[in-house]
Parts: C-alpha cells; structure tokens; sequence
C-alpha cells in the first residue's frame, strides 16, 4: 500500500492540483483521526482505499465558506438517496441489480451507507481489479458495439450533493450504467417544501452553482497505486 507522502503526491498529480494542497488537506484529516497514521520512513504509514476516499473528499468537497475539514465532514456525511439501474440514464427496474455480483466491494455496503463508504468501495474495487473485470463484462454483453468503460463522482455545490455513476458508455441507445445519489435533502413533500423555506446558512445560500467530479483517469490511477504498492512490498 502507499504511504501518506505518496497518496499526497500521486492524488494532486490525478487532479492537476500542487501538491501542498493535498498535504495540506491530509493534515487536516490526520489530526482529526480520520486518516491511517503511523510514523516515518520504513513505518510510515500504510494507507488503504478509505484514506483514498477522505482525501479525495477534502482535496475536492471544499465549500466556500467552510474550512477543509467542515466540508470534508459535510460531503463524507451524506446518506445514499438512490441507486440507478438502467440504460441510456433510464432506471429499468431491477435490470441492473445483478451487476452488483460483478463487484463485490459494492455489494458488500449496507443499504443505508454514506459517500465516503461508497467512494472507498470504488476505490477498492479499482485496485482489486473487479471494477475493470465487471466494466468489461458490460461491454462484452453486445460483441458489435465499441463501448467504453465509464467513472464518474461529481461534488454539486452550494448545497452538498454527491453522486458516483459506473457504466459502459458508446454510440448505441443500450448504454449500461449504474448511479448512486448521496443527499441530504429530505424525500416527503411536506418535509422538501419546509426545507426549501427555511433559511440557508452562508456557505450554502450562494446563487453559485458548482459541479466538480473525476472521473476513469482517477480512480484507476489511484487503484492502480495502490496496488502498485501492494504488489512490490
């Protein structure tokens, strides 16, 4: 597995960020006791797909007005709203659901798990290899099409929502995907109605609306690190 010095760097390079950035964001989450810690040199620490995950929150989850680690906590936070199964962005029943045999890091998240659970699995199961395994057993479903395996995780902001969508994309209607939606915004009509009325704080009444995400370049990049990692100790 990497260490925290090589996580830093290898993720800042993945998001075209300087690498103080990361460092800096790892602090944070190393003080707060949400990180793999351990000492220097040959024992530094040995970090796994969870560490991934936190960093990749705090380096991409900043909100305006709150500092790294209060937005981390307010993204990694989120509960799971919805899962997605279907073709073309269509949900199509319960199509999709065997897919989830084809990655066992997914299968094994509670039904009520929160972002940061789901983006390690993702992580996870990039290093492992099921998530390459599974995106090539979509694609081998139709030998006629030229299809791509497709990684998507977007941060919305003002108002934190996140999503991770893993699927098979090309240039046919019968597009394999799967999304998962991470809100905190209430389901009953009543309870929405009274959340949209009630007073916004600040850092979550902008009128700046904001969408960033990663995608395959990433999360395979970071799974292959740690596998890398695994593979020559």
């Amino acid at each position: 597995m990497a260490t925290p010095g090589e996580l830093c760097s290898r993720t800042a390079q993945l998001l075209g960020l300087e690498t103080n950035t990361t460092a800096t964001a790892w602090r944070l989450l190393r003080e707060n006791s949400k990180v793999t810690t351990g000492g220097r040199g040959r024992s530094a620490a040995h970090c796994v797909p969870a560490d991934s995950a936190n960093l990749l929150i705090a380096a991409i989850g900043k909100l305006p007005l709150k500092s790294i680690f209060a937005s981390w906590e307010r993204y990694s936070a989120l509960p799971v709203k919805s899962s997605e199964y279907g073709t073309a962005g269509r949900v199509n029943g319960n199509a999709g659901k065997a897919w989830l045999v084809e990655i066992p890091e997914f299968k094994k998240l509670k039904t009520k798990h929160h972002f940061v659970d789901a983006l390690a699995a993702l992580i996870a199961a990039s290093s492992s290899g099921s998530l390459l395994r599974a995106m090539n057993l979509w694609d081998g479903r139709d030998p006629n099409l030229i299809c791509f395996p497709h990684v998507e995780v977007r941060f919305f902001g003002p108002f934190p929502q996140a999503d991770i969508t893993v699927g098979v994309h090309g240039a046919h209607p019968n597009v394999f995907s799967q999304r998962m939606l991470y809100s905190d915004i209430p389901e009953d009509m009543a309870d929405v109605i009274a959340w949209a009325d009630a007073p916004r704080t600040p850092e979550e009444s902008g009128d700046l609306r904001t969408i960033m995400m990663v995608g395959n370049h990433t999360i395979f990049g970071l799974g292959e690190l740690l596998r890398k990692q695994e593979v020559d100790q």
